[in-house]
């Protein structure tokens, strides 16, 4: 099973290793930045580690995150409660099923389980996958340090992606930079040889 690990990027935790903020199966991956948000791709088949990138804003992740291939699964630690300015950014973060952004909300929610008083920083940590809403998705949203996520997901390996290598035939390198063998083509007139002449030599070899 492929098991992620999310946790606050408060400053403790990124003064004393901020790539702890997301581990992926033991792993730890984030690119954990103070005020932003670190995101790591996870390949839904083989459970491999694709990408980790941080971004100050949620523009800026967004943008990041339309191009991410459906059902990808993606870990998110957030501490920046920027606000989204572009419409097309509320669609794009939305499309993630279960990852809730409304920081309106969030504060309120903060403030009746604090005792009406909001405190700073608040903490977005999320697990789910890109295009879907599955059921281990989990998103909270917090002001204490200590909590965190922590999924066992089961990945299909009885079902790997389909890989397909390209054959080519017929095809000569444009340089010869290694050494033919002296039947084909002595060293001595290999240093002198033009990439024409050493492609000749080549195609007979």
């Amino acid at each position: 099973n492929l098991i992620i690990k999310v946790r606050p990027s408060s400053d403790k935790m990124l003064a004393k290793s901020p790539r702890e903020c997301i581990r992926v199966s033991g792993v730890p991956c984030a690119v954990a930045v103070s005020n932003g948000i670190s995101i790591v791709v996870v390949d839904e088949a083989s459970g491999c580690i694709l990408q980790s990138r941080a971004y100050l804003n949620w523009s800026g992740a967004g943008t990041f995150l339309a191009t991410v291939p459906l059902g990808r699964i993606v870990a998110i630690s957030s501490n920046s409660l920027e606000k989204k300015s572009e419409e097309a950014t509320h669609d794009i973060v939305g499309a993630i099923g279960g990852l809730n952004l409304d920081f309106d909300s969030l504060k309120s929610s903060v403030l009746e389980n604090s005792v009406k008083k909001f405190v700073s920083p608040l903490f977005t940590l999320f697990v789910g996958q890109i295009g879907y809403h599955p059921k281990w998705a989990t998103c909270i949203q917090t002001c204490d340090e200590s909590e965190s996520i922590q999924l066992s997901i089961e990945l299909n390996l009885s079902a790997p992606p389909k890989v397909m290598l390209r054959s080519e035939f017929n095809i000569v390198p444009a340089v010869v930079s290694g050494r033919l063998p002296e039947q084909n083509m002595s060293l001595k007139t290999q240093m002198e040889a033009t990439n024409h002449h050493k492609r000749l030599a080549f195609n007979a070899y």
